[in-house]
C-alpha cells in the first residue's frame, strides 16, 4: 500500500510539472502574439533647414521642442476600418492590429502646415517606429505671413522659373563688398552665366533672410555651383 502510494505521488508530480511546463507555453506564445498584433510609434518633427546663423534656420530649437511636445490628431486606416486617436505630450501613440493588412497613418490631417502622411507594411514585433515630419510647410508658411511681397518673388518656385527662362540670379547684400570679393564675383558669374542681385540693404526681416536663403538654395543646385560668395 505505501509503495502505491508512492508511486501515485510522484506519478502527479510529473503530471504537475507537465502541466505546469505546458502552461508557461501557452502563456508565452500569447504573449508573443498580442506583441505581433500592437505597434508603438511616435511623431517627431525637425528642421528642415539647418544653419551655423540662427536667423536662417526653419525654426528655433525652442519652436521644434514645442511642437514634439503637442499632443498629435492621428488617423489610421487599416483595410476597411479606420481608427482616430491623440498621440501623448511626447508623441507616442498605441494601436493594436486587426489585420495583416498594410497602414495608412494620417497625422494632423485638417492641418495645412502640420499634416504628414504614411504608409507602412505591419512592421515587426516590438519595434517604436519614428514618424518623422518636417518643418517646411510651416516656415514657409510663416515666412509669406511676415514678408508676403518678398516672399511671392523670390520663392523657391520662382527661382526654378526665373533659371528656366534663363534669368539665373543669387540674392544677397551689396554692402561693403571689397574689391577682391568684387573680383571673385565677376569671375563666378561669368564662368557659370548668372547674376548676383542685391536686394538687401542695411536693414532685412530675418523672414526676408530665410526667403532668400531657400530661393538661392534651390538656384545653386540649378546652377551647378556649391559656393557663390
Amino acid at each position: 500500500m505505501a509503495l502505491f502510494l508512492r508511486h501515485f505521488i510522484k506519478q502527479s508530480q510529473t503530471n504537475l510539472k507537465r502541466i505546469i511546463i505546458l502552461l508557461l507555453l501557452i502563456f508565452t506564445y500569447q504573449t508573443n502574439l498580442l506583441g505581433q498584433n500592437k505597434i508603438v510609434g511616435k511623431i517627431e518633427f525637425y528642421k528642415s533647414s539647418n544653419s551655423e546663423w540662427a536667423e536662417l534656420e526653419s525654426s528655433s530649437d525652442r519652436q521644434i521642442e514645442l511642437l514634439n511636445s503637442r499632443r498629435h490628431k492621428i488617423k489610421i486606416a487599416q483595410g476597411e476600418s479606420s481608427t482616430e486617436m491623440r498621440t501623448d505630450s511626447t508623441g507616442f501613440f498605441l494601436f493594436m492590429l486587426n489585420s495583416p493588412d498594410s497602414l495608412k497613418i494620417a497625422v494632423n490631417e485638417k492641418s495645412k502646415v502640420l499634416n504628414g502622411l504614411f504608409k507602412i507594411s505591419v512592421p515587426p514585433k516590438n519595434d517604436t517606429i519614428l514618424f518623422k515630419i518636417s518643418d517646411k510647410k510651416l516656415s514657409l508658411y510663416k515666412d509669406s505671413i511676415q514678408s508676403p511681397v518678398f516672399f511671392k518673388k523670390y520663392n523657391e518656385k520662382q527661382a526654378e522659373l526665373d533659371f528656366k527662362n534663363d534669368n539665373a540670379q543669387f540674392l544677397g547684400s551689396g554692402q561693403f563688398i571689397p574689391q577682391k570679393v568684387i573680383k571673385k564675383r565677376k569671375r563666378l558669374s561669368e564662368q557659370h552665366n548668372f547674376e548676383y542681385k542685391y536686394v538687401f540693404g542695411c536693414i532685412q526681416s530675418r523672414a526676408e533672410r530665410r526667403i532668400a536663403y531657400r530661393y538661392n538654395e534651390v538656384m545653386k543646385k540649378l546652377v551647378g555651383i556649391k559656393n557663390v560668395w
